[in-house]
């Protein structure tokens, strides 16, 4: 998600400010910066990080809702524990490999202010990587500048990615 060269924050504001045509059956959206119509799909943004997609994808789709967190919470943390719906795992709690993993995925991946704590969503992404199961990067992006669009006491992230979409 690197973009070399200045940063331009009222092309992010706008971006954000622009979203429209959310499409609750599809991952995609519409918005306008500087008077440019943009459609962001998972499509725009594989071709952006230059990644393919790949099958099977074990996040985002089916397989999440029949996850046992409970199962998650004792692979990331090495001991049996109970994972309940809403609840959070302290990054002091996590296996050493599992700490690094959420600094290196909150700085990059699901970008949040703070690696603390981590939810079930974000467990179970580290559980996909961790056994190397395929997740949609594209589509988990295009998610999470949805909620940063709905959610107004969020900031603003993937700001780079921004950058490097309109530059």
């Amino acid at each position: 998600l690197l973009f070399s060269g200045p940063q331009n924050l009222s092309w992010v504001r706008e971006f954000y400010c622009n979203m429209d045509s959310l499409d609750d059956i599809g991952p995609s959206f519409k918005t306008l910066v500087r008077s440019k119509p943009i459609t962001v799909n998972p499509a725009l943004l594989r071709e952006l990080l230059g990644i393919g997609q790949v099958f099977p994808i074990f996040y985002l789709f089916l397989v999440r809702p029949t996850c046992d967190f409970n199962e998650v919470a004792h692979a990331l943390c090495g001991f049996p524990r109970p994972w309940p719906s809403g609840s959070l795992i302290k990054q002091n709690e996590l296996l050493p490999q599992f700490r690094l993993l959420n600094l290196i995925v909150c700085a990059n991946v699901i970008v949040t202010t703070h690696s603390s704590e981590i939810n079930q969503d974000q467990g179970f992404v580290f559980q996909c990587l961790a056994q190397h199961r395929s997740i949609d990067l594209a589509t988990l992006i295009i998610q999470k500048l949805v909620v940063a669009y709905a959610r107004n006491n969020l900031g603003l992230p993937y700001g780079c990615l921004i950058n490097r979409l309109l530059a």
